[in-house]
């Protein structure tokens, strides 16, 4: 089957796509890998201009935002992709854990907030919760 066609069909629910950012290049091409053999659309960015480009050209609907992105922070794109993403499911990733990080992290439009490393299989359960919850799978008119 090709699914090259951006159209869609009118019948079939598209899997929700992903936007992974993070500088570390070998977490993202792994996570990314599980995602498509799960059937999940993913793209990758590595910095946080790229990640802006991206999430207003892909519009995913779930994004994995690693807090230290190199020498920025993955805290002060959160209200960026919150503003252009409102209804996606964000979940920040970091392996410098911290409560105070965690309740900045959701006050700043994070829906969870979760250390590294962080298993495929547990953010897949992580966004399923939130997405069944907070509705964030609804239907775009675009």
């Amino acid at each position: 089957m090709n699914d090259g066609d951006d159209a869609g069909s009118l019948g079939a629910a598209r899997p929700p796509c992903w936007l992974l950012v993070d500088d570390d290049h070998v977490f993202t091409d792994t996570i990314a890998r599980g995602l498509r053999r799960h059937g999940f659309p993913c793209v990758a960015a590595h910095d946080g201009d790229t990640a802006l480009a991206l999430a207003a050209r892909e519009r995913p609907e779930r994004v994995l935002l690693d807090l230290r992105l190199g020498q920025a922070s993955g805290l002060a794109l959160l209200p960026q992709l919150r503003a252009l993403l409102p209804a996606a499911g964000i979940v920040v990733l970091t392996g410098f854990a911290s409560i105070a990080t965690a309740v900045r992290a959701v006050k700043d439009g994070a829906d969870d907030y979760l250390p590294k490393p962080a298993q495929l299989r547990e953010l897949l359960a992580r966004f399923e919760v939130h997405s069944a919850s907070a509705g964030h799978r609804a239907p775009d008119a675009g």
